[in-house]
C-alpha cells in the first residue's frame, strides 16, 4: 500500500515529501548533541531527515558566534552518511 504524504507548494511547483524534524545545529551543544538527536531519527526508518542552521554562526563578528559551528555540520554529516543517507536539494523532491 502506498500513501502520498507529498505538500504541493502552489507558489513554486516544489512537491514535499514528508520530511522528519532534524535539528537545527545552532540549538544544539555540540556534535555529540547533534549525533544523538539524528540517531534516534534515524532509529525510525525516515525517508528524508531535515536539517538546518544560520549560517552566520560560522562567523566571529557575529553577537551569537558558535566557534564549534563546523564541529556540529561534521557530525551531522558523517552521521548521516554512515547511516546511508545522500544530501539532496529541495527541487530533488519532486
Amino acid at each position: 500500500m502506498f500513501k502520498n504524504t507529498s505538500v504541493l507548494d502552489e507558489a513554486t511547483g516544489l512537491r514535499y515529501r514528508c520530511i522528519s524534524g532534524g535539528p537545527c545545529l545552532n540549538l544544539y551543544r555540540d556534535g555529540a548533541d547533534v549525533k544523538e538527536t539524528l540517531d534516534k531519527i534515524i532509529a525510525k526508518g525516515v525517508e528524508y531527515i531535515g536539517c538546518a542552521t544560520h549560517e552566520q554562526y560560522f562567523y566571529p563578528d557575529y553577537f551569537a558566534y558558535q566557534p564549534n559551528t563546523p564541529e556540529k555540520f561534521e557530525a551531522m554529516s558523517k552521521t548521516l552518511h554512515d547511516a546511508g543517507y545522500r544530501f539532496i536539494t529541495a527541487d530533488e523532491l519532486k
